[in-house]
């Protein structure tokens, strides 16, 4: 995994809340994340929530994998998997991304998730899905039958899917007990996760995004940029050099002896060698 910064990488997104952006594909004249940055890299990104006010810069990874965590509640109609502690009735998911459910909760022991391409599974018809999914029992992977057999008395439990290109509409179900799943769309190519924030309409916190079309987009932050004062050889200092520059920086190391003449303002950490 690498830090890559490219040029022209745009795309747009629907996502809302805080979660990992799903990428709807690359805007006109641009190229999509996978291309321009690649899977499993890190790149600075930028998401703008047009007419909202709503924008966030940060750091994040490009085809993350994303964990929920699931628990079974009946909210008066029955039990219902609840994803991060709320009911969904569907959830949208990226092609060639990974998802873990994790079902280490006690309240879903007696409820063995499975994916179906038949709303309701086996209990309306259909068969159980998988590919891409990998069923694991205590930290390792089983077969489905196995995943079953040893659900209830677990230590861990999770299933797992890698969504393939193009692959369909998918829904939860229970193996025993019907009622309680939900969709899973795939629409989306790709996401990026948004691992740590820079700067952002809600004080520099992440950002719970409303609907709408954002742009989200690669950039160098100004928080990562030298100061727009200095000059290209004045960004590395070599020994018995002046900096007469007046500047202000996050981090950096300066190797003397230099002498200083401008005022320097470190907001971060200054290493001295």
């Amino acid at each position: 995994m690498a830090l890559v910064i490219n040029d022209r990488v745009k795309e747009t997104s629907t996502t809302t809340g805080t979660g990992a952006f799903n990428l709807d594909g690359a805007s006109q004249d641009f190229e999509s994340f996978a291309s321009g940055v690649g899977a499993s890299n890190t790149t600075f990104y930028s998401i703008v929530n047009t007419g909202t006010g709503e924008f966030e810069v940060g750091t994040g990874t490009v085809n993350a994998s994303v964990t929920f965590t699931v628990t079974v509640v009946n909210p008066g109609s029955g039990n219902k998997y609840y994803i991060d502690g709320s009911l969904q009735s569907t959830i949208a998911l990226a092609e060639t991304v990974t998802y873990v459910f994790n079902l280490n909760d006690a309240s879903n022991a007696s409820h063995p998730m499975k994916f179906s391409t038949t709303d309701g599974g086996t209990h309306n018809g259909g068969t159980s899905y998988n590919t891409g999914v990998v069923y694991k029992i205590n930290g390792s992977a089983v077969t489905e039958s196995a995943y079953v057999s040893g659900f209830a008395g677990a230590t861990t439990r999770a299933l797992e899917i890698t969504v393939a290109s193009s692959a369909p509409t998918l829904y939860t179900y229970c193996h025993y007990h019907a009622g309680m799943g939900f969709a899973l769309t795939t629409a989306s190519v790709g996401n990026v996760s948004r691992d740590s924030v820079l700067s952002s309409s809600n004080s520099d916190n992440l950002v719970n995004f409303a609907a709408g079309t954002k742009d989200i987009f690669c950039t160098i932050p100004a928080k990562k940029t030298p100061s727009p004062g200095m000059d290209a050889q004045d960004f590395v200092m070599n020994q018995a050099s002046t900096i007469s520059q007046t500047q202000t920086f996050d981090s950096g190391v300066l190797a003397g002896p230099v002498t200083i003449t401008g005022t320097q303002t470190i907001t971060g950490t200054l290493v001295v060698v």
